[in-house]
């Protein structure tokens, strides 16, 4: 395959988001945005070790933000996503460890200045992860046997990924997986609008109103938000642009969800293009394995139970784990062992 990305290696220890005993270059590619070829950034780490198969492990990150400093490739020691980094580069360096090449997609307009970001964007998570496998494979001549596995918003983003994927895909995992709906079906039935579900929001849960309007803006030119924002959410909009998801929490901590809105405020056509992105409209090439943990309230279990049974009778392989004594952020650590063990039917 002849591509046109650039290859840059850096010192691992360089970069936090590399796990540590390989060597690490930031790659800069092309993928299908939501509108359109742009490009993208990430990791790929070579082990010391390589695998006899030469495996990929596709890593999709959870939420780190908007802005063009939100990438984890871009992170350095003690810079705002610092929270989430060290947990998910211990998860890494076990696969690394293993021998795996380790592939790491920054997503659309994280890493890149001229590129404006999406969020939950179907389509364009799904090409920045396949994206990278693809160049992965061309630059290192593996047979291009990849494990597909991400967290939360790169949960949805495997998910979305092996619905279309790369070439020589084993196996998916899918650790507590978000999706696009701001309003559950059975609420919806009930007449509760995603602004209602905004009112009952204070402080830092609010933060993710502002990066959803703003992905949807950057997603879909039909978007305009100024016909439902109120000035205050405006502003934290742009902001979501500009900040990473731990600085907007700090920016909402006196905000209620109900300000962000005009007075009968409708998001409904913003809504309707979010649900064509939903799980449940996805049929994942199995198998697929998805797992959430047992004390984790940031995603709706028994909705992703139902897309599971969905998906099955699409006739997808797919199982579904849930994971002892693990809220949303320890599920990752917490369940390696759970999804090595499952792997071994798939990859050795």
């Amino acid at each position: 395959m002849s591509t046109d990305a650039e290859w840059c290696e850096v010192p691992s220890d360089s970069v936090p988001a590399a796990p540590q005993g390989g060597t690490t270059y930031r790659v800069r590619y092309l993928a299908n945005g939501a509108r359109g070829e742009v490009p993208m950034t990430g990791l790929v780490t070579m082990p010391a070790d390589l695998r006899t198969d030469g495996a990929i492990l596709s890593w999709a990150h959870g939420t780190t933000g908007l802005s063009t400093g939100s990438a984890p490739s871009l992170h350095t020691a003690g810079g705002p996503i610092e929270r989430y980094i060290p947990h998910w580069t211990a998860y890494l360096q076990r696969w690394l460890d293993d021998g795996f090449i380790v592939a790491q997609p920054d997503y659309e307009g994280l890493g890149v200045e001229d590129v404006p970001a999406t969020y939950m964007h179907r389509g364009s998570l799904a090409s920045s992860v396949n994206r990278l496998v693809e160049e992965t494979t061309a630059k290192f001549s593996t047979d291009g046997t990849w494990v597909n596995v991400g967290f939360s918003q790169g949960g949805y983003a495997s998910l979305a990924a092996s619905d279309s994927p790369a070439a020589n895909l084993a196996a998916t995992i899918s650790i507590a997986p978000g999706d696009t709906e701001l309003v559950n079906e059975n609420l919806r039935r009930m007449g509760i609008r995603p602004v209602d579900v905004a009112k009952m929001l204070k402080g830092r849960a609010v933060r993710f109103f502002p990066l959803v309007i703003a992905g949807a803006q950057n997603a879909f030119e039909s978007v305009d938000a100024t016909e439902f924002l109120s000035e205050r959410g405006a502003e934290l909009v742009r902001k979501a642009e500009e900040l990473t998801l731990p600085e907007l929490g700090d920016e909402v901590h006196n905000t209620s969800g109900g300000e962000l809105f005009v007075s009968k405020a409708s998001t409904k056509h913003m809504q309707d293009l979010l649900d064509e992105q939903r799980l449940e409209l996805m049929t994942p090439q199995g198998p697929v394995y998805v797992v959430a943990g047992m004390q984790d309230t940031t995603v709706n279990r028994e909705s992703i139970k139902s897309n599971i049974s969905t998906w099955s009778s699409r006739g997808v392989a797919v199982e579904y784990a849930e994971v002892a004594d693990s809220d949303h952020n320890k599920s990752v650590a917490n369940s390696y062992d759970m999804q090595r063990e499952w792997l071994k039917g798939y990859v050795g």
